[in-house]
Formats: C-alpha cells, structure tokens, sequence
C-alpha cells in the first residue's frame, strides 16, 4: 500500500499545479478536457518504462478533484487520450476556440482554425501554438503533414519504428519535395542511394508508423460541449479532497474554509 504522502507530494500535486491550475493563470480558458489513456498496440509505446503505481493510484484523487470543481473529464477503454481529443476536435464547431494541452508532437496534426496547441518550451513559459506556428516549428507545409514527417524519422518517445538513417533533416527535405510517404513510394524511383534501398526495404513499417502516428477522430462517445462549461465548483467537495491530501496551500489559496457552496473558480 503506498502511504498517502506519496499522494501529497507526488503526481496528484502536479497535476492541480500543472493543468488545473492553468485555468486560473492569465491565460483563462473555457473548456477543458481531461482524459485518459488505453493502449491498442503491443509494441506502440513499448519502449517507456512501466507506469509508476503512485500515477496510476493517483487517478481516484485526480477524478474526485476534477469532479468536486466540476470539471468535465472523458475516458473510454480501448482508446488513447489522443484519440479522445481528435474526435472532440472535429465534434466542436468552429466559432468554439480548443486548446489542447499537450507536449506531444503528433497532436500537430489536429491544429486548424480554432485549434491550437497550447505547449511549454525551453522557457518553462506555455505558448498557443495555431497553423502558422506549426508550420514554421515543423518546416512543412500543412498541419497533417506532421504524421508523414515522423513516419519517416520515427518518435523513439512513442515507440514509432521509422525508417533506419533517416532523421529529422531528411524527412523535412523528403516531405517538402513529395509532400506525403504516400508519393514517395510512387516516386521510389527518383530517390537514390541508402534512403531508396531503405524505404523500400522498410515500405510496411513506413506504412504502419503513419498508421501509429494519425490521431482517430471518430471514437463513438458521447460528448456535448455543454457538458463541458467551466462553471462554480463545489466548495465544500474541494475543501474535503484537499484536507485529506494537506493540500493546504491550495486551501488557502481559494479560500475554502472561508466559503460556503460554490466556489467561481476565476
């Protein structure tokens, strides 16, 4: 049994820091969603270490947390959190802005118009990343495009296989030319060298790294952006969760003890 400090001090703290305490920085947003996450392949991701139990114990206290505030979370066994998203990004109307939260690169794919990335950089500050800014971070031509691109280099942080000698420049290179794996395969011919012989020596792993890397978008779930209003949070709930976990600052923070009912988060 891990003891309850480990709660305290450890991911459960993190994560109200990190994510939830977003929604009260200056950068105040309207939805959120919090979701988690199911594996479907036996090798994809096979390469990270085996979820810490103080992670994967600390999701009672996570959901309770998001439920006491009223936050609405989704979670669906047998799909991947990015999944979850990419459904909701194309589920949502236009004149609704999303932000997804997120340090993965694959999630690129789903910027549009009122889609962004919203991501820490090497300054520790967080940045909204729209079309333009993806474009330029990944030097390609469309936000889709990102599934090509790491098709081809890989993503050793998911376990992506890639294809052997080519990096990050190549692909760049390779993208900008042909514009998908798709007409680089039709266009074999052209290419020359180690990148010929190892695109064609690797087609189907070529093929199924964008198969790992594209992002589903149809999950069948209910979702209704109502649902997912920022609204007051229940003060009394928060007040419970957090004295169990001596998250003492937050109650100071929010001024809890001095409050009853709901509580508006902003």
């Amino acid at each position: 049994k891990i003891p309850l400090e480990a709660y305290k001090d450890n991911e459960t703290f993190k994560f109200y820091m990190n994510d939830v305490g977003l929604l009260n920085s200056k950068n105040k947003l309207t939805y959120e969603e919090i979701i988690s996450e199911e594996e479907n392949f036996t090798d994809y991701k096979a390469t990270r270490p085996k979820q810490p139990d103080v992670i994967t114990l600390s999701f009672p206290y996570i959901k309770t947390i998001l439920k006491a505030m009223n936050i609405k979370f989704y979670e669906k066994e047998g799909f991947e959190a990015d999944d979850l998203a990419g459904t909701i990004t194309k589920a949502v109307v236009k004149d609704i802005d999303i932000f997804l939260f997120t340090q993965d690169k694959d999630y690129s794919q789903l910027v549009k118009e009122n889609v962004f990335l919203f991501k820490q950089f090497k300054d520790k500050k967080y940045h909204n990343l729209g079309i333009a800014e993806v474009l330029k971070e990944y030097n390609i031509s469309t936000p889709d495009q990102i599934r090509d691109l790491l098709a081809l280099q890989g993503d050793t942080a998911d376990n992506i296989p890639g294809i052997p000698d080519i990096g990050e420049k190549t692909a760049k290179k390779l993208i900008q030319e042909y514009g998908c794996i798709e007409n680089i395969l039709q266009n074999i011919n052209n290419l020359t060298g180690k990148i010929k012989n190892n695109i064609e020596k690797y087609k189907d792993q070529l093929l199924l790294s964008k198969k790992l890397v594209t992002i589903t978008t149809d999950v069948d779930f209910r979702f209704n952006i109502g649902d997912c209003k920022v609204v007051d949070f229940n003060n009394a709930e928060l007040l419970n969760i957090f004295k169990q976990l001596e998250f003492d600052s937050f109650i100071k923070k929010l001024k809890l003890e001095n409050n009853t009912g709901q509580l508006n988060l902003f």
